[in-house]
């Protein structure tokens, strides 16, 4: 098939060791294996998620030691991504080292973007 030879998204123009070095440059304050984890999952597309990030503030809420509202906002607007399972368990596998209140925090905030579009629909 067609995808045998194909780069998955994020792999477009990858290098790894460039791509740390500039985020590091760039967002000297992220987290390190936060950091790793977003590149090993996102590649390259993770300067789309940090456009317009400044500061540490700029992630958003934080819901785990490695978890941002950020990353959420990109996975449902970018990846659409629609619960707490596809997040937490198919994208991220976040679910093997957040506790059950950081998910049930992370559902919470799933939620309540839904209800947000589903009002803009409804408007």
């Amino acid at each position: 098939s067609w995808t045998a030879d194909s780069l998955l998204p994020g792999g477009e123009s990858f290098d790894e060791n460039a791509l740390v070095k500039d985020l590091n440059e760039k967002y000297s304050f992220l987290n390190q294996d936060m950091l790793m984890r977003w590149i090993h999952t996102y590649g390259s597309r993770v300067n789309r998620m940090l456009v317009g990030v400044k500061s540490a503030s700029d992630l958003g809420l934080k819901f785990a030691d490695t978890l941002y509202q950020i990353e959420l906002d990109y996975l449902v607007k970018n990846e659409f991504a629609f619960d707490v399972e596809d997040i937490l368990k198919r994208r991220t596998k976040l679910h093997l080292l957040i506790s059950s209140q950081e998910c049930e925090a992370v559902e919470a905030y799933i939620k309540s973007i839904q209800m947000k579009e589903n009002a803009k629909i409804i408007a």
